[in-house]
């Protein structure tokens, strides 16, 4: 039969709680599997403007709920990346999403890519809450969170960027990080274009 209001709102906080759980066993899962293997690239031609589209299409809801916009602003012709898609792809998402965690109702969050040479800088950065500069390092730091108290407002496991370095590094690329208390930050790294790229 139909549900009273309070039936739904317990469903809703259920479906949510699920969804964490769901997030926080994959993220150990593939940080548990990445720190005792290492990780195994597959490396292809990768459509950098395509996979930022698909990325924003996903973060799309959250976004909305957040009252946050996701946009790209990337060249018209960019070359291939030489890449694993897959593990790019989630590298990119987690930026995104964490930028979208990060900022207030209002802001924006901005995937931008540019030509190096043969390479191609891509970069995430967001109007949100910004990080000190004396924990900026930190960050990356396993099961690690800028507010550990038993009240903190932002959900999360503490892997997501640790899994992200640890990605990056396995492309033979850094993560560098600028962040203003206040007025946001931004993530950018630099990988190779492929090698039949013009």
């Amino acid at each position: 039969g139909p549900m009273a209001p309070e039936q739904r709102n317990a469903l809703e906080v259920i479906r949510r709680a699920v969804q964490r759980l769901e997030s926080l066993v994959a993220d150990l899962l593939e940080f548990s599997s990445a720190s005792r293997q290492g990780l195994k690239l597959k490396l292809e031609p990768v459509d950098l403007p395509q996979l930022v589209d698909e990325t924003i299409r996903r973060s799309q809801e959250k976004a909305a709920k957040a009252g946050v916009k996701v946009e790209a602003s990337l060249p018209a012709a960019l070359a291939p990346l030489q890449a694993d898609r897959e593990k790019l792809g989630w590298v990119i998402h987690q930026l995104v999403d964490n930028g979208i965690k990060f900022t207030p109702a209002g802001g924006q969050v901005t995937v931008e890519a540019f030509p190096d040479g043969r390479n191609e800088i891509v970069c995430v950065s967001d109007t949100g809450i910004g990080i000190p500069p004396n924990r900026i390092q930190e960050i990356f730091e396993p099961f690690y969170q800028l507010d550990g108290s038993s009240t903190r407002r932002f959900a999360g496991t503490g892997l997501g960027l640790a899994l992200v370095r640890l990605i990056l590094n396995a492309h033979g690329a850094a993560i560098k990080v600028e962040s203003l208390e206040g007025s946001g930050t931004r993530f950018c790294f630099q990988l190779p274009v492929a090698e039949s790229a013009p």
